[in-house]
């Protein structure tokens, strides 16, 4: 009979079952295994526990400063220049083990591109709207290109956040400096059909084929608006020339004044000055639209 004895002291005894002897070793397996888990499962968390704490022991305020610069920039609108210049500077004085251990240096890098995002559609507003008022236009201020480009920053704008968007600077002017500026557009437009309407009626542009038309610069003041044009034309020798304007005329100037002063408006220039007058035009114009409208 299987059978298992169990003593309680030095003499007596208990004799029990052999199955249950089995069932009682089973049970204490499951139970040491149980434990050897546990032990391991505590064992990595201590570990881990070791690890955190080093890692945090392991910075010093050097570190430590620049991870609260950074995290004090906030929310980026074009008033975070500032957290974001002290941010940087503070990461910059680090070498490069402690700059390896600034945990949040993508939330810098994330900071400063919304922020060059915000600035660019501020200053792009800034630039049209200042263009629309100043009494005598910058040369290097394109009208037809910042005309095209409107739209462009209208939606730039719609994708900013609510809290950028408060920030911007003269939104509300955007849509009527537009205005000015294609009305500028618009009056280089009427001056280049005078101005062509005139050259081909004196002896130079007789039987001349104008090739191309530059507004090279506007004057504006409050009351009138003056231009400065240049075109270029094939002559009888079959080859190209140059004329520009040293006098300044307005829209409104009449072919026969203009034409009254060739030697003024139409006066020859050098090759070489040729590619400044058109550089700095600061309206796009069509010669072929300009031509046909003249003739």
């Amino acid at each position: 009979m299987c059978a298992t004895m169990l003593f309680t002291g030095d003499r007596g005894g208990v004799c029990i079952p052999g199955c249950f002897a089995r069932y009682d070793s089973e049970v204490i397996r499951i139970m040491k295994k149980t434990l050897k888990n546990t032990a391991l499962i505590l064992a990595a968390a201590v570990l881990s526990l070791c690890i955190f704490a080093f890692a945090g022991c392991g910075k010093n305020e050097a570190v430590k400063a620049a991870e609260d610069a950074i995290n004090k920039i906030g929310d980026v609108d074009l008033n975070s220049a500032d957290a974001i210049q002290t941010a940087k500077e503070a990461f910059a004085k680090l070498n490069s083990d402690e700059k390896e251990q600034v945990g949040n240096y993508k939330k810098l890098t994330k900071a400063e591109e919304e922020y060059n995002t915000v600035k660019s559609v501020n200053d792009d507003i800034a630039a049209i709207v200042k263009a629309s008022t100043v009494s005598f236009s910058d040369e290097s201020f394109k009208v037809s290109e910042n005309l095209s480009k409107i739209s462009d920053i209208k939606e730039r704008y719609k994708d900013l956040k609510k809290y950028q968007q408060e920030t911007i600077k003269d939104f509300d002017k955007l849509d009527a400096a537009g205005q000015k500026l294609q009305a500028y557009a618009d009056n280089a437009k009427k001056a280049a059909v005078q101005y062509v309407k005139a050259f081909l009626q004196t002896d130079k542009g007789k039987g001349a084929t104008v090739t191309a038309v530059y507004c090279i610069k506007q004057i504006r003041n409050e009351t009138d608006e003056y231009h400065f044009m240049a075109l270029t034309y094939k002559g009888s020798d079959g080859k190209e020339h140059d004329v520009y304007s040293c006098a300044r005329f307005t829209p409104e100037a009449s072919v026969d004044a203009i034409k009254a002063h060739a030697d003024t408006f139409f006066a020859d220039y050098a090759a070489n000055d040729s590619g400044n007058a058109k550089k700095n035009g600061n309206v796009t114009l069509n010669a072929e639209e300009i031509v046909a409208a003249a003739k």
